[in-house]
């Protein structure tokens, strides 16, 4: 990953931590029956998750562009591969017309 990657995975990790303790404590507050905390929690909850939403989607828009790019630079590769072995098929051809034409010349000639 990237230094942008890494920091948004620290920061997915810390949000994720904290929305764990903000449900603990939404829990706590309703047994107490303490609606104006409760309500408070799951604001703040409600803005971690959305915070959440938006790093998971930049994480996966990075990804994507890196996916896109390495398969681009395979489409270059493959094509240099293909490349190589219509070479390489080319030089048993012109054997094989080689060595056919030996043959005819030898059985020409009765050897």
């Amino acid at each position: 990953m990237t230094k942008k990657g890494d920091k948004l995975a620290d920061e997915l990790a810390q949000i994720r931590k904290l929305i764990d303790e903000i449900e603990l404590l939404r829990a706590k507050s309703i047994k107490a029956e303490r609606l104006q905390e409760t309500e408070l929690l799951e604001n703040g909850s409600r803005e971690l998750r959305a915070r959440e939403r938006a790093i998971v989607n930049k994480i996966g828009e990075d990804i994507a562009l890196r996916i896109k790019a390495d398969g681009e630079s395979l489409e270059v590769l493959a094509k240099k591969i293909k490349a190589k072995i219509e070479k390489m098929g080319r030089l048993p051809k012109r054997l094989d017309k080689i060595s056919k034409v030996i043959l005819y010349i030898s059985d020409v000639l009765d050897f």
